[in-house]
């Protein structure tokens, strides 16, 4: 018989993405989520490959009690979309292959995971998301 609880294993999250060049001289990343993205950027793109951790009860609840905020003007407990994002990745993302230029690996620590584009890092949120809260048809059986 199975038994209810959460398994350790880690599951794989890959975001693919190209680096552009806008007017002016800065730099972008556009995700490649798409089949079109895909046709026009694919032979350009780069892979995140990253190890996730699905939470267990206790974890669920201590990433909400973390993620909530007191509102100024009722001083009541609320949620914080933002924290409980930036925490989804800090607790849960357990390994990712990002190296710099050289080809030494960037370690995955708070500080790095804040300098991520932000499309990419709400691309790595959003395919945690939908992995840890399977729908009905997301199932095998």
């Amino acid at each position: 018989m199975a038994t209810p609880f959460v398994s350790d294993a880690l599951f794989e999250i890959t975001v693919k993405y190209v680096q552009v060049n806008l007017k002016g001289g800065l730099k972008a990343v556009i995700v490649i989520d798409d089949p079109e993205k895909e046709k026009k950027y694919g032979d350009r793109a780069q892979v995140i490959k990253s190890q996730w951790k699905q939470p267990n009860w206790k974890e669920h609840n201590e990433l909400h009690s973390d993620s909530l905020v007191t509102d100024d003007v009722t001083g009541v407990k609320v949620p914080n979309i933002n924290i409980y994002r930036q925490l989804v990745l800090e607790r849960f993302m357990k390994l990712w292959d990002i190296v710099d230029d050289k080809g030494n690996p960037i370690d995955l620590k708070p500080e790095n995971l804040a300098k991520l584009d932000p499309d990419v890092a709400m691309a790595l949120y959003q395919a945690w998301n939908k992995r840890v809260n399977a729908e009905e048809e997301d199932t095998k059986n």
